[in-house]
């Protein structure tokens, strides 16, 4: 159960118009124009992702919602996997706003992607797995795809596939090829025994 603010500014700056959790599921907070004195300023409105006009008035000091950080990593929106983490810039607001996400390589190009069942799906760790990757990065139209929080395949140029972990490339094989090679480092047996569970390695 949250505290309760000191008043409604405090609850504007620290809620609104981020992303929380309530009932195991990620939700849009809005915090209601009160001032007209209806209502109660404990009470904020959790809309479901992805993001529509239909929302729940809550009371955030319940123990069903929750402010408290969850797990970011790949979002599959639009075209490509972006890795999501959060900005270690400090700030007021305690549930996660879009300009503390650090995105990369590249912000997600799908519109509203922060609102979106893609992000619902990067929360609760919703991926697909290898071969519905490889298939999707097959075509033209599809240049990367998370299948964990944490790994990526993508297309490269002459037809391979990369592999990437938290954003940077660190392996590669033919498309049609079943094994991925690492590119050698000081991770490299770190990153071998992450790999192991997901894709197949020389």
């Amino acid at each position: 159960m949250a505290l309760a603010y000191y008043d409604a500014d405090s609850v504007i700056r620290r809620l609104d118009r981020t992303i929380c959790m309530y009932r195991g599921e990620p939700v849009f907070v809005r915090y209601p124009n009160l001032r007209n004195g209806m209502g109660s300023e404990h009470i904020v409105y959790a809309y479901s992702l992805p993001y529509s006009e239909k929302f729940t008035a809550v009371d955030y000091r319940a123990p069903e919602f929750s402010y408290k950080a969850f797990p970011l990593g790949y979002i599959n929106a639009g075209n490509y996997a972006s890795y999501l983490s959060r900005s270690p810039m400090r700030q007021q607001r305690q549930g996660l706003h879009s300009s503390v996400v650090y995105c990369l390589p590249d912000t997600p190009r799908e519109p509203d992607w922060f609102t979106s069942q893609a992000m619902k799906d990067c929360i609760l760790g919703v991926y697909p797995n290898l071969d519905t990757a490889l298939g999707s990065i097959r075509t033209d139209f599809v240049g990367s795809v998370a299948i964990s929080r944490d790994i990526a395949v993508s297309r490269m140029p002459g037809g391979g596939v990369g592999l990437h972990y938290k954003g940077r490339l660190v392996g590669y094989k033919s498309l049609y090829n079943s094994t991925f090679t690492l590119i050698e480092s000081q991770q490299s047996d770190i990153l071998r025994d992450i790999m192991k569970e997901y894709v197949c390695l020389k």
